[in-house]
């Protein structure tokens, strides 16, 4: 029982890890939702990145303090990240794909 536990566990740690990019501009009170959506997967290898597009009402600290406290042990990786000035949808998501390191992404 104990090798068939190992063998189960050393699969999960070597699937890819597949990254989930959240683009935001002026939806702030969509985020929550779009983060659940993420959180409620059961692949064990996901890796969360929210990009905003420099939103007044957005807030990174607050945005991360909300994933951390419902997150389970399959998001691996989490990055929250706010434009310093609006770039626009296309940069913005060209940026959210830089910051991520998964093997396969969606935006």
């Amino acid at each position: 029982m104990s090798k068939s536990f190992c063998e189960n566990e050393k699969q999960i740690t070597t699937l890819p890890l597949f990254s989930v990019i959240i683009l935001t501009y002026l939806q702030r009170h969509f985020i929550e939702e779009c983060i659940d959506s993420v959180l409620m997967q059961d692949y064990p290898n996901i890796e969360l990145v929210v990009c905003d597009d420099c939103s007044a009402d957005f807030d990174t600290q607050e945005v991360m303090l909300y994933v951390n406290k419902n997150k389970r042990s399959n998001i691996k990786n989490v990055i929250i990240y706010k434009q310093p000035h609006n770039v626009g949808t296309t940069k913005n998501a060209q940026i959210g794909v830089d910051l991520s390191h998964g093997t396969y992404f969606k935006l």
